[in-house]
């Protein structure tokens, strides 16, 4: 019995555009540089944004805390207390607001309503705490769960990041079915992992993304999920 859902996040329930992560790398690098600024160190933004941009093969990896280290290391200054900053990176990009995946709110809501458990697991740079700040704007933080790469060094399709949010929902692999836009990252890593998974299709064009997943589950629309789960949990 389907007990909980989840989903990856981006091109899955939101998305983005080159646009708009260049909106979001500027809300970081400037709440780097007001942080800096504040502790008097004259830091030019670009520079910043130089340190950011060379980061981008592990940001997704990396806690907030140890990139900035990282970040700060190589702009020659060190703090002993980083709280402060870390506080501030991760509160930059709450005004932010990604795209939205129409289906979304109401599937959400609905599986809320027929008492399913909510997680996200996603590959991103961003925290836990940031996701839950833009998915405010969209009238989505409805999760239980939130587990993202960058908070625990894991990534998709790696098996520990599947046996994390098995722990955290307290529950089996085949009471979770997995849903996402990729047929490595999420399809195959969930189902290696022992849970149920399904390939979303919709918004691969956005990306450019490989539709074809073989004989593995697929769907094109969030409201299927709701056909998947009637049909494993029988009255």
């Amino acid at each position: 019995m389907i007990r909980a859902v989840s989903f990856d996040l981006w091109f899955t329930l939101i998305w983005e555009t080159k646009e708009d992560e260049e909106i979001y790398v500027g809300m970081r690098v400037r709440a780097i540089k007001d942080f800096l600024n504040g502790l008097g160190y004259d830091v030019e933004e670009s520079v910043i944004r130089e340190a950011y941009a060379a980061t981008k093969d592990f940001r997704m990896l990396l806690p907030a805390r140890d990139l900035l280290s990282i970040i700060l290391m190589s702009l020659g200054i060190s703090l002993e207390n980083l709280d402060a900053l870390v506080s501030a990176y991760e509160g930059s990009t709450d005004g932010f607001t990604p795209r939205l995946n129409q289906e979304a709110p109401e599937v959400l809501r609905e599986l809320k309503r027929r008492g399913m458990k909510l997680a996200l697991v996603t590959n991103t740079s961003f925290s836990a705490r940031s996701i839950r700040g833009i998915l405010k704007n969209l009238g989505l933080d409805l999760f239980d769960i939130i587990l993202s790469s960058s908070d625990l060094g894991l990534v998709k399709p790696q098996a520990e990041i599947f046996r994390a949010l098995k722990s955290e929902l307290s529950l089996n692999g085949d009471q979770i079915i997995h849903v996402g836009d990729s047929c490595y990252h999420d399809v195959i890593g969930a189902m290696r992992s022992g849970l149920k998974a399904v390939h979303y299709t919709k918004l691969a064009h956005l990306r450019g993304s490989e539709v074809n997943c073989g004989k593995l589950p697929r769907i094109e629309s969030l409201w299927q999920l709701l056909e998947i789960i009637e049909a494993d949990n029988p009255p």
